[in-house]
Order: C-alpha cells, then structure tokens, then sequence
C-alpha cells in the first residue's frame, strides 16, 4: 500500500463510500503530502536544503506505475525545483486531480468503483476495511496510548496531526475507530489534545509533514502552532 492509498483509505467510511473529509477540512491538502511521501519514495522527487530554505526537485520525471500517483506526477514534473509547499498543493489540489486519485485507486484495486456521484458527493467502497481497521488501531495506539510507532504509522500519524484543526475530522477519525477506548475512558476532548500533541511530535522530524502544515495554515496560525508544539519556524519548509 502507498501513504496516499492509506490515507484515501482511511479519510473513506467503508459501509457508505463517502468521503469524512470536506475540501474545507484541508484533507486534501493531506493527500498532497502524502503523495509527496510516495513519490520520494520511488526516487522521482527530492529534497535540496533544509528547513526554509528547501526546495523539492524533479529527480527522475518518468511515470510511475500507479496511476493514483502518475496524477500527481504530471502536475509536477515540468517543475524541476519548486517550494515545497507548492509542490504538496500541487500533488493534492484541484477537483480532476482528486477525480485522478480516486480513479487511479480504484485501478489498484484499493477503492471499488464509483458508487455514486451526486449533491452529497461521489463514493468509492473501501475493498479492504480490515486494512483499515488494523491501521487506525494502530493509529490510536501511537496517538492515544503512546505506543512507538513503525515507519508507515508514523508519517500517517504525522499527517492526520498536522491537516486536524480546530474542527477538523481527521484525528476523529481515529478516536472513532473500533479500538476506541470504552465507556469511563478519558474525556473525548482530553484524548483529542493528547493525540494532536502526539502526532506533531512525529511531525517535528518530519519534512513533509511541516511542509503539509505550511500549505494548510496561514501565517498567523503557524505561529500559534509553532509556539503551542515547540517546533522552529525555520524548520518548517516554505
């Protein structure tokens, strides 16, 4: 499975096919940054620089063979160094390149095929809910109960955490899982603030996680953010 695969699959409800995620929740803006995990991964993008001064580059401009990531690929590749912020906009933005995602997934046999489309939305059905089950247990046992995390639960755990806001679902998503705590546990909103500061612990050390944050937070509320987890604001690519 890719990051974006995974994060699709899990910003998904499996028993309807909708979407959790609203354009306004910024989640899309989460996909950007999860394809960007991916297509570093396959050595097509990379990284010069540190911190603000940053710049992600085209390394190999050949397609990839997922379709869900070739989207994105061709959005980018005719800018062979860019800000990272833009790069993960770019990666996620736009309702055809969604359309793209989407489609390319349900080639790759991760979504089935398109339900339907209308005022409430299109709907893809989650072909594999035990994957997602085991991932947002996963989840939680990182961001709630502070369990050390593997490489792939990490930067979706530093994703989730950076693209929750205020009234975000993405950390919801989560604290709603089958492996939520039971009744008498801690108070929703204690194991929310517990989660969040959890996740931008994994998201500090993170590249493009902080580069996710900068495409979603305006000037001002990266202040805030940075200040509230202890992350330099020099360290947060532009």
């Amino acid at each position: 499975m890719t990051v974006l695969a995974d994060i699709v699959s899990i910003m998904t409800r499996p028993d309807t096919g909708e979407s959790i995620v609203r354009v306004r929740d910024h989640g899309y803006k989460v996909l950007g940054g999860a394809a960007l995990h991916d297509l570093v991964d396959r050595g097509r993008l990379g990284r010069t620089g540190e911190g603000r001064k940053s710049r992600v580059v085209v390394l190999d401009p050949s397609p990839v063979a997922e379709p869900s990531l070739e989207y994105g690929l061709a959005r980018v590749r005719n800018h062979p160094e860019q800000w990272p912020r833009n790069a993960v906009l770019r990666l996620g933005g736009g309702t055809k390149l969604r359309d793209g995602i989407y489609g390319g997934l349900v080639t790759e046999g991760v979504l089935g095929p398109l339900q339907r489309s209308g005022m409430f939305g299109k709907r893809y059905p989650v072909l594999d809910p035990r994957h997602r089950d085991d991932l947002l247990g996963r989840l939680r046992a990182t961001l709630v109960d502070g369990g050390e995390p593997d490489e792939t639960i990490r930067r979706l755990a530093a994703l989730l955490a950076v693209g929750d806001g205020d009234t975000g679902p993405l950390l919801d998503i989560v604290l709603d899982s089958p492996a939520a705590a039971p009744e008498g546990g801690p108070a929703r909103r204690e194991l929310k603030e517990r989660a969040k500061r959890r996740g931008m612990e994994l998201a500090k050390d993170d590249w493009i996680a902080l580069t996710t944050l900068r495409a979603i937070e305006l000037p001002q509320q990266i202040v805030k953010t940075t200040a509230m987890f202890g992350i330099a604001d020099a360290a947060i690519p532009k």
